[in-house]
C-alpha cells in the first residue's frame, strides 16, 4: 500500500501508462524523421548507382574506341603509330581526369548530404532536450503546488 491507502499496483499501472504514452510520442517524433532519413539516403544511393552506371558505361565506351584504335595501331605504318599512341595517351589521360572528376562529384554530394542529416539529427536532439527540460520543469512547479495545497488544507 502506498500512501494515501492506494494499492502499489495502481502507481505501477499508471507508471505503465505513462512509459507507453512516451513511447507513442517518441514514435511520432523519431519515426518520421528516421523514415525521412531513410528515405533520403535511399535517394542518394540510387543517385550514385545511376552515377556508377553511367561512369561505366562511359569507361566501356571509351575502352571500346580505345581497342579499335588499337587494332588501327597493329595495322598501319610506323609512322602512323606514334600518332596513334600520342592519341592514346591523351585518351587515356582525358578518361582518368574525367572519373576523378566524378568521384569527386560523387563524394561531395555524400559529404553535404551527411553534413545535413547530422543538422538535422542535432536540431531534433537539441528540441527534444528542450521538452524534457520543459516537462521537469513543469513537474516541479506541479509537486510544489501540490506540497502548497496540502500544507494550505
Amino acid at each position: 500500500m502506498t500512501t494515501k491507502g492506494k494499492p502499489a499496483s495502481n502507481d505501477a499501472h499508471i507508471a505503465s501508462g505513462q512509459n507507453d504514452s512516451m513511447e507513442q510520442i517518441r514514435e511520432l517524433l523519431f519515426g518520421e524523421q528516421q523514415r525521412s532519413t531513410e528515405a533520403h539516403l535511399l535517394s542518394t544511393n540510387e543517385r550514385v548507382d545511376e552515377v556508377r552506371k553511367h561512369t561505366l558505361a562511359q569507361l566501356a565506351e571509351t575502352e571500346e574506341r580505345l581497342n579499335q584504335r588499337l587494332e588501327q595501331l597493329g595495322n598501319s605504318s610506323t609512322e602512323n603509330h606514334q600518332d596513334l599512341q600520342a592519341e592514346l595517351r591523351e585518351g587515356l589521360l582525358a578518361l582518368q581526369q574525367q572519373l576523378e572528376r566524378r568521384i569527386d562529384d560523387v563524394e561531395t554530394l555524400l559529404q553535404s548530404q551527411q553534413a545535413e542529416l547530422a543538422r538535422q539529427i542535432g536540431a531534433e536532439q537539441d528540441r527534444l532536450q528542450n521538452d524534457k527540460i520543459n516537462r521537469s520543469q513543469l513537474a516541479r512547479l506541479l509537486t510544489q503546488l501540490a506540497a502548497q495545497i496540502e500544507t494550505d488544507d
